[in-house]
């Protein structure tokens, strides 16, 4: 499942990809998360008061580059913030070379 507290602003090719590998989306806001005493996971609890029983939560608090280097460079990034590499490697316009690893690193 897929919450995205919030408008989901997803295409609707994500939305059909979502749907093909059964990932239903729940856009509503959510109010909070309640667990155990000891700090485990129970559910959580959307702004309708519904809960919905999960033990993990996976998050993105947002990205961006506080280090100028690879601007400097003349990398390209991405309106979130990321190094653009759509083919994984890429010549910049200074003539740089840089290449998007297996883990989310760029080497020059």
């Amino acid at each position: 499942m897929l919450c995205t507290d919030g408008p989901a602003e997803l295409s609707d090719e994500q939305r059909t990809r979502l749907a093909h590998h059964n990932i239903p989306v729940r856009e509503e806001s959510i109010a909070r998360l309640e667990g155990t005493p000891n700090g485990a996971l129970e559910h959580r609890v959307f702004v309708t008061e519904e809960t919905l029983p999960r033990h993990t939560l996976f998050f993105n608090t947002g990205q961006f580059q506080r280090f100028p280097l690879f601007s400097k460079l003349g990398c390209d990034f991405t309106g979130k913030g990321g190094y653009g590499a759509g083919t994984r490697r890429k010549r910049t316009s200074r003539g740089c070379t840089w290449q998007a690893t297996p883990h989310a690193m760029c080497s020059l």
